[in-house]
């Protein structure tokens, strides 16, 4: 297993090209975590490593999970965050610790959310749920 240091990252989906951000909307509602367009700038990504778990802050705001959506929030708790590394394909499995399910992207559609759901092995699907995170530490 490939321990992932705190820092900064460019997370990006294997499936899809893209890097992840945040649909900024007005006031402190929650923001969509999105896939972005390779056209657009990356968002630098805070990632925090807690003992083997992660706090994972974008665009400032923490992340937690809200009817299986991914959002960035300014109050609330927070979601703990289990890195799976997978080293054929050199990414993570970004496993939610409060419920069954993990980071995918359903579709490679400019600013889709990125949801959590059971993960599905089959080919076709299974690399939806593989991120890198690129940074100082790796691939950078």
């Amino acid at each position: 297993m490939s321990v992932l240091p705190s820092d900064d990252y460019i997370i990006r989906n294997v499936a899809f090209e893209g890097s992840v951000g945040t649909l900024h909307s007005s006031g402190e509602s929650p923001r969509p975590v999105a896939m972005f367009p390779p056209s657009e700038i990356a968002t630098k990504v805070e990632v925090s490593n807690h003992g083997g778990l992660y706090n994972i802050k974008v665009t400032g705001t923490d992340t937690a999970v809200i009817d299986g959506k991914v959002f960035g929030i300014f109050r609330g708790t927070s979601e703990k965050w289990a890195l799976e590394y997978q080293p054929q394909y050199d990414a993570y499995i970004v496993q939610a610790t409060s419920q069954n399910g993990a980071w995918t992207v359903p579709n490679g559609g400019s600013h889709t959310q990125v949801a959590v759901a059971p993960i599905d092995a089959s080919p076709d699907v299974y690399k939806t749920f593989l991120f890198t995170f690129e940074g100082p530490h790796r691939g950078a």
